[in-house]
């Protein structure tokens, strides 16, 4: 179940993957992921919950404190984005060369191991 997303653009260049899931499947399995979107290795982010590559916990970033240990201030997550589901995740990311920006909310463990697994696919294939 996906509680909320905005995947891809709507293009008439041939062959260009579909502004849905299936096409954020096809677009993981042909394009390399933007690195500069991973925040997922970000001292801030690097070892809160639910974090992975492109992945982090769907909660609310409005909030800026101080952190002693990084010299600088850091966004930190407030509430959740949906109540109902506190440990949902948001998945964000785009790819290098291609304008296909995507975001996807969802707390379905079984999406999110799948979507795990295709971007750990993607990342692995750009170490090669």
């Amino acid at each position: 179940m996906i509680l909320a997303s905005d995947i891809g653009t709507v293009s008439r260049i041939p062959n260009w993957p579909t502004n849905d899931l299936d096409g954020l499947y096809d677009a993981l399995s042909r394009w390399a992921l933007d690195p500069r979107l991973n925040f997922s290795k970000l001292p801030e982010f690097r070892d809160l919950p639910g974090r992975a590559p492109y992945r982090g916990l769907a909660w609310g970033y409005c909030v800026w404190r101080y952190d002693q240990s990084l010299g600088r201030r850091v966004p930190v997550a407030t509430a959740p984005i949906y109540p109902e589901f506190p440990d949902a995740v948001r998945y964000c990311g785009s790819f290098v060369d291609y304008s296909f920006g995507f975001w996807l909310d969802t707390a379905d463990a079984g999406l999110i191991a799948k979507l795990d697994l295709a971007i750990a696919a993607n990342l692995a294939r750009q170490q090669t």
